[in-house]
């Protein structure tokens, strides 16, 4: 893939409208999802804040269970697929309406998640 230069990451931030943080955050996320680095590290503290944020009452609650979210991950993979296959991927809203017994309103939010992974 080859070094990543800071000349790499203005023109990121030209494309996209981010800040160079916001790239480089990006970029440092993305190699500790390669390596693995931190996952463990990371999992445990944000279940660590999670738990404090429920004890002092200050947590929000998902509009989603972990198997809806796990639906919804399934499809974000299949989009990433088809785009990396230079095809289309129709988000199948009726499905999810069906599947996760929420409006499409709800369900709708889905297609931001899609459109920002799309700018990396």
């Amino acid at each position: 893939m080859g070094q990543w230069t800071p000349e790499k990451t203005r023109e990121i931030c030209e494309i996209t409208g981010l800040k160079v943080k916001q790239v480089n955050n990006w970029l440092c996320h993305q190699r500790r999802k390669l390596d693995g680095r931190g996952n463990e590290k990371d999992r445990r503290r944000r279940r660590m804040i999670k738990l404090e944020k429920i004890r002092l009452g200050t947590a929000r609650v998902s509009a989603f269970s972990p198997p809806e979210l796990d639906l919804m991950e399934a499809l974000h993979l299949k989009a990433e697929l088809a785009e990396i296959g230079g095809k289309q991927f129709k988000i199948p809203y009726g499905e999810l309406v069906e599947k996760t017994g929420k409006d499409r309103k709800k369900v709708g939010i889905f297609r931001h998640f899609l459109a920002c992974s799309r700018l990396f």
